[in-house]
Order: C-alpha cells, then structure tokens, then sequence
C-alpha cells in the first residue's frame, strides 16, 4: 500500500476506512461509536430546535447556519475522512463555541 502514495506524501497515516463513523466504530467498537454518534448529533438537535422556535429572528438565522454547518460536516465524513485534518478539526470545535453561544442566547432570553 505505501507503494501507492506519492513521494511528498505529508501525513504519517493511511486511512482504509472513508468513513469516520466506521473507523471510530472499528477502533473503539460500540461505546465509542456511540460517543461520536451523540458527539454530532447533540449539537445538531439544539441548534435545529432553536432555529424552528426562537422567537429572535437573528438567533434563529445563526442557528438555522449553524444546523447547516454541522449537517455538511456530517455527511462529509460519511464519504472522506477529513476529521483527521486540524483545520477541519478546529472548525468542528469553533462551531461548537458558537453553537454554545446561540444556546445561551436562547436560554437567557427565554428566561428574562
């Protein structure tokens, strides 16, 4: 297989698996398939929530964005593997900030 990569190959890595589901699942098994599982889809279902019923129009954009972000990233490591790159990695974790941010919006204006 090393056989097949390029000569100025970057990363010390091969991945066989295209799917980050699957790797995790393979490598950890079902505790950590479950983790990564609620790892993705826990943001997702708040960030839809508030988007559906805020009764902020700007929170409810920045969700509905952020319900977006989080869906594209999950059907892209259906198919590629990019979880393996930082830049993609710290992408996942600022859309987690700002999916933090919004939700606390939301609960402090509920709330008041």
């Amino acid at each position: 297989m090393w056989k097949m990569l390029p000569t100025d190959y970057e990363w010390s890595f091969v991945h066989l698996v295209h799917n980050i589901f699957l790797l995790v699942f393979a490598e950890t098994g079902i505790i950590g398939f479950i983790a990564i599982i609620l790892f993705f889809f826990i943001p997702i279902k708040k960030v839809a929530r508030i988007a559906k019923y805020s009764k902020k129009q700007v929170n409810s954009a920045y969700a509905l964005g952020l319900f977006g972000a989080f869906c594209a990233m999950l059907i892209q490591n259906l198919v590629d593997l990019t979880w393996a790159s930082p830049v993609i990695n710290s992408l996942f974790f600022f859309l987690l900030g700002l999916a933090n941010v919004i939700v606390n919006f939301e609960k402090k204006y509920v709330t008041a």
